[in-house]
């Protein structure tokens, strides 16, 4: 098959019909899907979650060795 023989509307409609198909794969992949993206949304919230807990307790953990540091450079003259 020479694809020089087929006129331009021809080939414009063969890749429309194309286009339509994959968009359409597309929509049946996500809502295919659809349970599994939720759950992996549920899951990568509770790993923001416990990585703010994370960053917080740090924060004050860092701020208990401030407040005990400076209490120990006060009381040993530094």
């Amino acid at each position: 098959m020479n694809i020089n023989s087929i006129s331009n509307t021809t080939k414009n409609v063969m890749y429309l019909v194309l286009l339509i198909g994959q968009a359409a794969w597309v929509i049946f992949s996500v809502y295919a899907n659809e349970k599994a993206i939720v759950v992996n949304d549920a899951r990568s919230e509770k790993r923001y979650k416990r990585g703010m807990q994370f960053g917080k307790d740090h924060e004050t953990r860092l701020r208990k060795l401030e407040k005990r540091i400076t209490y120990i450079e006060g009381k040993e003259g530094y």
